[in-house]
């Protein structure tokens, strides 16, 4: 969609002799204990929960609720909450376990990734306060999508080794890291599998040194790798693989990696998963690398008789679909819904003086008993766009219960007017 939106640059001026702190970046947070998990390199943390698996390549997850942070960090740890078990199902037929040893936290399709034996799952989690059976949907296996790496030592050893010590998921580009166990490379795939590359992990000096395990997302296109048996989490430059420095020294085996923003705000964290120590340990990381993105939102006043506030129309959206909620507001309610979402105003049904059919819009509902809210979901597959904006025609007849006075409302945020001679409005999402 073309010339709805523009907007301008902004300057930000910054006093000269104006001071900015420096995090404390690698310095140990806190040392948390894991009830009942026994030797395992999984660790993922959704924004609320952490995850787990009890044993290296299970069909199960366990869920925890991280303690408050520890007033002393270090040892002895503080013991998480264990939440929930999930016991893991292939989706295909409902029946096969499905084991993982790798986890990582998808916050845009609010689903956990997991790896294990050359495959790599998508997991729908449901509840996760509710210990119950989910189910895991196969997405690719790296050696088949990365044919030119196998060899000895590389994805051809999976059958034989088949733990993965680091997943980790990127928002920044909708892909996957993966990291086979004690390993020279990351490799790198695009969330359906396409090959992207691999970075080979260097020291100071600029060798390659290996044991490569976690792998979790730095800021300013870089990685922190964990390297197994060294005690060592490392960062380094995502695109070539460089040296940029030892973040932080652990107590023992390092393995997955995990960013969390939320446990220690305003400090951010990453946590490091032991493996044979029943724990993990959170590092201070600096501001502005682990924060957990939000669906893009949209939210319109809903505008009836053109000069009353009745509600609100707010979108939403995800890498699959768009959500659209009306919500009224006071005595208002809605007698009818008129919805239509498309990539340029031309998609919107009009007359030919450019006034909205509302009738011929793809969602039309009358209720027989008045509501508050309403909502549509739209996958976006369907729209056919061009770039991400969405245009949305967002019509109601609403009616003042105390009252009695019926208008007819539209979403307006942004005072888009079509073109015709009545004041019908639209307003335009951003994914």
């Amino acid at each position: 969609m073309k010339g709805i939106l523009s907007g301008g640059a902004v300057a930000l001026l910054i006093p000269a002799l104006a001071v900015v702190a420096i995090a404390a970046s690698g310095t140990l947070l806190d040392t948390v204990g894991l009830p009942g998990n026994v030797i395992s390199v999984a660790g993922t943390f959704d924004g609320t929960y952490y995850m787990t698996v009890p044993y290296l390549g299970i069909d199960q997850i366990d869920i925890y609720l991280p303690p408050a942070p520890d007033a002393v960090p270090g040892p002895p740890a503080d013991p998480a909450t264990v939440i929930a078990s999930k016991n893991i199902v292939d989706a295909a037929d409902g029946v096969t376990p499905v084991q993982v040893s790798a986890l990582a936290w998808d916050p845009l399709r609010e689903e956990l990734w997991g790896a294990y034996q050359d495959k790599v799952w998508l997991i729908d989690l449901g509840d996760p306060t509710v210990s119950d059976t989910v189910e895991a949907t196969f997405q690719f296996s790296p050696s088949v999508q990365a044919p030119g790496e196998v060899g000895p030592g590389l994805f051809s050893d999976l059958p034989g080794v088949p733990m993965v010590d680091g997943l980790a998921y990127d928002v920044s580009d909708d892909s996957i890291w993966y990291s086979p166990d004690i390993h020279d490379n990351v490799y790198h795939f695009a969330s359906d599998g396409t090959y992207l590359g691999k970075v080979t992990p260097k020291n100071a000096a600029g060798v390659a040194d290996g044991d490569v395990s976690g792998v979790t997302i730095g800021s300013n296109n870089t990685l922190y790798i964990g390297r197994d048996g060294n005690s060592e989490i490392r960062r380094i430059d995502k695109t070539t693989g460089a040296f940029i420095s030892t973040f932080a020294t652990t107590s023992d085996r390092v393995e997955d990696l995990t960013c969390d923003p939320v446990t220690y705000a305003p400090k951010e964290a990453i946590l490091a998963k032991d493996a044979y120590y029943q724990l993990y340990e959170a590092f201070e990381v600096e501001p502005g690398t682990c924060p957990l993105p939000e669906k893009p939102k949209t939210e319109s006043e809903l505008i009836a008789g053109q000069h009353i506030v009745v509600g609100v129309v707010t979108v939403t959206s995800d890498l699959d679909n768009v959500y659209v909620t009306y919500t009224t507001t006071g005595h208002w309610v809605m007698d009818e819904v008129h919805l239509q979402l498309g990539d340029e105003l031309e998609d919107i049904p009009q007359t030919k003086k450019g006034n909205p059919k509302v009738g011929h819009f793809e969602f039309n509902v009358e209720f027989n008993t008045p509501v508050t809210t309403y909502s549509v979901t739209k996958p976006i597959s369907e729209l056919n766009l061009d770039d991400n904006d969405v245009v949305v025609a967002a019509h109601a007849v609403v009616t003042d219960t105390v009252t009695g006075q019926t208008e007819t409302a539209w979403g307006d945020t942004q005072g888009l007017q079509f073109p015709g001679k009545n004041w019908a409005m639209y307003f335009v999402h951003e994914l």
